[in-house]
């Protein structure tokens, strides 16, 4: 092998690295911001009254509950646009 080839592989191997950070880092940064509100949005049940929350409405732990709940306001406040 030339070392003119050598000196090419070396910056393709670099080219898929860059790509490929290029690609990743959008997307785990998505699924941290993604992860964060949910967070978020569990956490704001805990400003609900004691009796309303929703491990005393039903006796039991409901993890996630924020998540669907929020979803679900979404897609009604999204079906009452007139588009």
């Amino acid at each position: 092998m030339t070392p003119a080839a050598a000196g090419g592989r070396k910056w393709s191997l670099r080219r898929y690295l860059v790509a490929g950070i290029l690609i990743w880092l959008p997307i785990l940064a998505t699924l941290w911001v993604v992860t964060f509100f949910i967070h978020i949005m569990d956490e704001t049940l805990l400003l609900l009254p004691l009796r309303y929350r929703p491990e005393a409405l039903v006796g039991f732990a409901l993890p996630g509950l924020a998540r669907y709940s929020r979803s679900l306001w979404c897609w009604r406040l999204g079906s009452w646009s007139p588009i």
